[in-house]
């Protein structure tokens, strides 16, 4: 679920790469980046169906070769690669991904901010980096009250 405002740069879609890419691949790359959640992950299955693509589908093969969407095998999400370039918000606007099992297999560049796959044998990206300063400083009070709780 996402809260319905995305952003979407001029610097992604105007590439002469993206454009290459047919009207189909820009329009399909469209609705996926409105139908992700605040951590640019979406469920493209339903996506698909609207445009009657499959996964083997030329528009959506050419998003994944062309590194504008990212996949992992046993997933039916995919997250959007360039989603911090486009998208960040305040943190009263984020929604937080449910989809943490997929974002485990995924590491942010800390100077680009673009998504990739993680390599085996990497360290993994902070889940906490991906939120917003307020909601860390809460998560981590949280954390730190759960703990004196338990003992």
């Amino acid at each position: 679920m996402s809260l319905g405002r995305r952003m979407i740069s001029n610097d992604v879609i105007m590439e002469p790469e993206f454009i290459k890419g047919g009207a189909e691949a820009r329009s399909l790359y469209m609705y996926l980046v409105i139908s992700a959640d605040d951590i640019g992950i979406v469920p493209y299955p339903s996506i698909l169906s609207i445009f009657n693509m499959t996964e083997d589908s030329e528009p959506f093969q050419y998003l994944v070769k062309n590194k504008y969407i990212i996949t992992v095998p046993g997933f039916e999400y995919v997250a959007i690669t360039h989603w911090h370039l486009m998208n960040t918000f305040k943190g009263d606007r984020n929604y937080l991904s449910t989809r943490l099992e997929f974002r485990k297999h995924l590491v942010r560049d800390r100077y680009t901010g673009l998504y990739r796959v993680r390599e085996r044998g990497e360290a993994a990206y902070k889940m906490e980096e991906d939120l917003p300063k307020s909601a860390r400083r809460k998560t981590t009070r949280k954390k730190a009250s759960q703990s004196e709780n338990s003992e």
